[in-house]
């Protein structure tokens, strides 16, 4: 007997084949809103919400935030494109169980299902998966960045930060970066570095790493994003003056965005308080 699983897509099959081949194994349910996933996991059982965040109009991580509030224990994971870094920010803090990055194959999916849900035997059939190697990948010197960056983020998603952290290091590591693309995965990773050892409390080690981003990536856009974690993190640590500072900062920077609202709420209660 299959699983049941409801999908959040409307990719055709043609263009995604994981799709097609998922559906060898388990019983796929297909949604493409969260009114009507929400309708679906009302009237049936469902074992796990698969969804898709880089299609815009179906309002994926909304719709997270809305089944999360529903269903508090239902694994939820997330498909996502390398142009989806805020968005799966927003669908981490929502509690999803595992991220993973396009392109994708079914057999991935199916490993990163097995690890929340039992999968029957008898749905899993040995398959050819195709090689996509290049010249590059037979180098045993070779590490493909943007790959590693978001296992990292993977990582975080499913709450491994110890993981996180060791992956994100390596990549600060790298001396002989093959791509130029990919130099803004090494500036990033110092940011989610910072991300992470504030996950684990270690706020000294936090301010390091949001401190050592802003310096080597000024222009880079989660810039003022890490002004306000650096004033999240002193208020924390009870320095007060110094979360002022960030705050202030990040209000006075333009333009006036999410950040700024934050900053300015954040600002007027450590007043208030202290």
């Amino acid at each position: 007997m299959k699983l049941n699983i409801l999908v959040m897509d409307t990719s055709t099959s043609f263009s995604s084949p994981w799709k097609r081949d998922l559906g060898n194994h388990l019983n796929i349910t297909e949604v493409i809103g969260g009114f009507e996933a929400i309708t679906k996991l009302k009237n049936d059982v469902y074992s796990l919400l698969l969804v898709n965040i880089s299609i815009d109009h179906l309002n994926g991580v909304d719709a997270i935030r809305k089944i999360r509030d529903k269903y508090k224990y239902l694994p939820i994971i997330v498909l996502y494109d390398s142009r989806d870094i805020l968005n799966l920010k927003q669908a981490m803090s929502y509690g999803i169980q595992q991220a993973l990055p396009f392109p994708v194959t079914s057999e991935a999916i199916l490993k990163s299902i097995a690890n929340y849900v039992r999968i029957p035997a008898e749905s899993m059939e040995p398959e050819k998966i195709q090689s996509h190697d290049n010249e590059d990948d037979k180098n045993a010197d070779f590490v493909d960045v943007e790959t590693k960056f978001y296992e990292g983020l993977s990582a975080i998603a499913a709450n491994q930060i110890e993981k996180a952290i060791t992956i994100y290091k390596s990549l600060l590591e790298l001396s002989n970066i093959k791509r130029e693309r990919w130099l803004k995965y090494i500036e990033e990773s110092m940011f989610q570095l910072g991300q992470c050892y504030a996950r684990l409390k270690n706020y000294k080690q936090s301010n390091k790493y949001y401190n050592d981003f802003i310096q080597k990536a000024p222009y880079h856009n989660c810039v003022k994003e890490a002004f306000l974690y650096l004033g999240k993190n002193h208020a924390t640590m009870k320095e007060y003056q110094k979360a002022v500072y960030y705050y202030k900062k990040v209000i006075n920077m333009r333009p006036f965005d999410s950040f700024s609202t934050q900053a300015s709420k954040l600002l007027k209660k450590l007043v208030k308080s202290h």
